[in-house]
């Protein structure tokens, strides 16, 4: 019946069904003592490889969450460094503008300085100026006088200026007495 396999419909014909019996009979004792003695090594191998292959998944979830916490912490020091500058920043334009407050506080009393000595010169000059125009009205009087005073130097000019000069006395003294 194994022998007839044309008559179930298979195609196949055994020639030699003592040596095909024989060759069924070896591949079973062959699956019995691979299975009994291969397995165990087999089995430990592939228990090896899973083993492994588990350890490397450990280091890999071990090594993303590292990375991730590397990451969440350059994250956080880069807000901190963005936060920082932002400080730093602020803390650079105040600074710029209480320099900017000094130095405008600075040149204005620089300027009230010198508008002083300005109008302390002005003061001074000014004086020099009056004292120079006085020294030179003086001149000018005293050569004008001098002039005047060699105009009328002759005689009959001094006998008239004392002759007025009496009667302007007597006038007086007569306005006065009575």
């Amino acid at each position: 019946m194994l022998f007839q396999l044309a008559e179930i419909g298979i195609p196949w014909v055994i020639e030699f069904p003592e040596a095909f019996k024989g060759q069924v009979v070896g591949f079973i004792l062959f699956a019995v003592v691979m299975w009994k003695f291969a397995k165990p090594a087999i089995g430990n191998m592939l228990n090896d490889r899973a083993s492994r292959i588990a350890e490397s998944h450990a280091q890999v979830d071990k090594a993303l969450s590292e990375a991730k916490s590397v990451y969440e912490d350059y994250s956080a020091r880069l807000r901190g460094i963005e936060g920082e500058q932002r400080e730093r920043i602020g803390a650079a334009v105040r600074e710029a503008e209480q320099v900017r407050g000094e130095m405008i506080a600075e040149a204005e009393q620089n300027a009230i300085l010198i508008k002083r000595r300005v109008e302390e010169e002005l003061s001074r000059e000014q004086t020099r100026q009056r004292i120079l125009l006085r020294r030179e009205l003086i001149q000018q009087t005293m050569s004008a006088a001098e002039g005047s005073i060699s105009a009328f130097s002759n005689e009959s000019m001094q006998r008239t200026l004392i002759q007025e000069f009496v009667s302007q006395v007597a006038t007086s003294s007569a306005e006065k007495g009575a």
